[in-house]
């Protein structure tokens, strides 16, 4: 067995350890072939064997329905049939397995974890009787070999879980195509590859004129269709080469690689976007009725030191003044100059504004519950963060943080949200459970690398007098894989504190459960994405499945976010979710309590 385990570790599917266990298994005992039948369905399915006529006395016993497999199945319990031509038992399989040219066989059940999982046959051509030291040798190989093939399917449908889960999170759910994640890895590389070329690249920023009267003439059922007959518009006048991505809701995004690298290559771009104009002019057929759409085309072209944010930003700029010539009668295409500035000044003007809400108490935390699953109990909150603009009004984070991160005053922000938190804990704590309620606060990935982050948390906590328990410090999955070393430090520091540490925001990001064992981590919280589809697609309800699944084998707890609906917060329950979130169980509010 010390060869098959070997095999094993190498990744071997469940086929080829079965293909090994019959080859090794005569090499070790003195039988001529083996053979493996597996439990399907509470059926016996042939599975392996190591010669022909070895395969057609197994088939037999699966094809009649009768055999000594059967009976060491039934029984748990070895079966031997020392000589077939005295057999009585089994005449129509004693019959065709003495035409094949077997003379004995010894059938041992497959036993592991609490049931029985198949039958491993050693088939002689010689009567034969095994005696005991052998006979205690095969029931021990059959059950080593019986946990490996289960392990091996363990591995296979974890593997397919997080194949799955990483379609899932990189394409759109509607379209197939593939999301902002995957457009800006895309984008990511191909700039990298532009910079070593002289070839240029564009996006193509596409946004659909008066969806929204598509929406609330036909319906939303209807819309989804038109998006995907729009998607499949757009990518009949694509080169293979090119990427079209869907963003969100109707806009659409090209990328196009290996423009003319010395021409003016507006006009390559320019007639692409013509092309997809084009293309949107057919009418798209929804529930019999011909409906026509129209777009707006904002495109940018790269530019040494540019992001996939900066070029994206410039494209989405650029439609903006697509969408305002059309409005005029021009065309709706428009390309971005990139030598004018744009957004300086409302960056600066944000930053001012920030600085004003940090120092003039403008800022306010609100608390979302988060329910234990099986009780329907508060265990916990969210602290999020709200700015109580003077002029615009209760801003949620969505409007203000983007251009924190850029100013760098997200770990000012950040270090705001933490002690304001330790202060509304303390202020809370006798009307709080005793036991087991945590405040969540997040972390920015700025803030993870900032040498005095768990110098601040501790400070905080304790002038505030916190127990470092009734704390839990998110941290998005994306902060994770930037530096997993670094990172990986910082997170046992902070739960060296006694704060737990969770993976916020889980799916959004390049990642594999294969890396959280590695990290320490208390607590998975999957993304809403998959909880809005896991009620509507059967693969949307397996991946979230698995997920829990695996998170509960590596010792972690898993919360589920944005829960709207009662059937998602049961279909949680049910698979073993421990604790959500949502609007379904209850909306941010001002102040932290669990009423």
């Amino acid at each position: 067995m010390a060869g098959l385990a070997e095999e094993l570790l190498t990744g071997f599917n469940v086929e080829q350890v079965l293909r090994r266990l019959c080859e090794r298994l005569p090499r070790v005992l003195p039988v001529d072939g083996a053979a493996v039948s597996l439990l399907h369905e509470d059926r016996l399915l042939y599975a392996e064997a190591t010669t022909v006529e070895f395969a057609m006395a197994e088939r037999a016993q699966a094809d009649l329905g009768e055999g000594p497999c059967f009976e060491a199945v039934l029984s748990a319990e070895a079966v031997q049939v020392p000589d077939l031509r005295v057999e009585t038992r089994w005449r129509r399989f004693t019959s065709a397995a003495l035409a094949a040219g077997v003379a004995a066989v010894t059938s041992l059940p497959m036993a592991a974890r609490g049931r029985i999982w198949g039958a491993v046959e050693l088939y002689s051509r010689a009567p034969l009787l095994l005696n005991a030291e052998d006979l205690a040798a095969a029931r021990l190989l059959t059950h080593v070999a019986t946990n490996y093939i289960l392990h091996a399917r363990d591995r296979e449908s974890r593997q397919a879980a997080e194949d799955a889960l990483r379609v899932q999170t990189m394409h759109d759910p509607l379209t197939g195509l593939p999301n902002r994640v995957l457009l800006l890895d895309r984008l990511s590389l191909a700039l990298a590859a532009a910079s070593r070329s002289s070839k240029a690249l564009a996006v193509l920023f596409v946004d659909l004129d008066r969806f929204k009267q598509v929406n609330d003439t036909f319906g939303h059922a209807a819309g989804d269709r038109l998006l995907i007959g729009v998607a499949d518009a757009l990518q009949s006048v694509l080169r293979p080469g090119d990427t079209l991505a869907r963003l969100a809701g109707d806009e659409f995004v090209v990328l196009a690689g290996d423009q003319h690298p010395t021409r003016r290559p507006s006009g390559t771009a320019t007639g692409l976007a013509r092309r997809l104009l084009a293309a949107l002019d057919r009418p798209i057929r929804i529930d019999g009725h011909p409906v026509c759409i129209a777009a707006s085309i904002g495109i940018a072209y790269a530019e040494p030191g540019d992001t996939p944010e900066s070029l994206l930003h410039a494209a989405d700029t650029a439609m903006y003044e697509a969408k305002e010539g059309g409005s005029r009668g021009g065309e709706r295409i428009a390309v971005a100059d990139r030598r004018r500035p744009t957004g300086a000044p409302s960056l600066l003007q944000w930053e001012s504004e920030l600085s004003t809400a940090l120092e003039g108490g403008q800022l306010r935390l609100h608390y979302q519950p988060v329910l234990d699953l099986r009780s329907g109990a508060v265990a916990g909150a969210e602290a999020l963060i709200r700015w109580q603009h003077p002029v615009r009004g209760l801003l949620t984070p969505a409007a203000f943080l983007p251009a924190a991160e850029v100013t760098g005053q997200i770990t000012a922000l950040g270090r705001w949200v933490t002690n304001a938190a330790c202060r509304s804990l303390h202020a809370a704590d006798t009307a709080l459970p005793a036991a087991g309620f945590r405040l969540a606060v997040n972390a920015s990935p700025r803030e993870l690398h900032h040498p005095e982050f768990v110098t601040s948390l501790r400070q905080a906590m304790s002038a505030a007098d916190v127990d470092p328990h009734r704390l839990c410090v998110e941290v998005t999955e994306a902060s994770l894989i930037s530096d997993l070393g670094e990172i990986s430090a910082v997170l046992q520091q902070i739960r060296d504190l006694g704060v737990r540490v969770a993976v916020d925001d889980f799916g959004t990001g390049f990642s594999s459960l294969a890396y959280l064992h590695r990290l320490p981590v208390d607590t998975l919280k999957i993304d809403q994405s998959f909880v809005k589809t896991m009620t509507t697609t059967s693969a949307g309800d397996v991946i979230v499945a698995h997920v829990i699944g695996l998170a509960h084998s590596l010792g972690l707890s898993v919360t589920a976010e944005g829960i709207e609906t009662s059937h998602q917060q049961q279909r949680l329950h049910d698979l073993g979710c421990d604790h959500g979130q949502g609007y379904a169980l209850g909306r941010p509010r001002p102040t932290l309590t669990v009423a």
